[in-house]
């Protein structure tokens, strides 16, 4: 999850693809990252791929009808560009549409 996150962050992030990104990211975090491509464009300065290192999961045991979670601790740049970063996945919700029957 944590790899297909990264290789379609890049992707997206090469491109200035909000479609693509919105893939795999969503409301505060895909807001962010979508004015940073106005900005990136503006200033004509193409996104460096990243590379998450050293990931650490954190994966709690949830009873079978919970909406799934994870978290990962990794970190990203080196030097004086390291930074650590944390990010939550969460399961989409499916909705199931059953359909009624009239009452005779």
């Amino acid at each position: 999850m944590l790899a297909h996150y990264q290789r379609v962050n890049n992707s997206a992030n090469a491109s200035f693809n909000s479609g693509l990104e919105a893939t795999v990211e969503t409301a505060a975090q895909l807001t962010i990252d979508q004015t940073g491509y106005v900005i990136q464009k503006h200033q004509n300065q193409p996104y460096k791929p990243f590379t998450f290192r050293r990931p650490v999961f954190y994966i709690p045991s949830l009873p079978g009808t919970a909406r799934r979670w994870f978290a990962a601790d990794a970190i990203t740049g080196s030097g004086k560009r390291k930074e650590d970063q944390l990010l939550l996945f969460v399961q989409q919700r499916t909705i199931r549409l059953v359909p009624r029957t009239a009452s005779s």
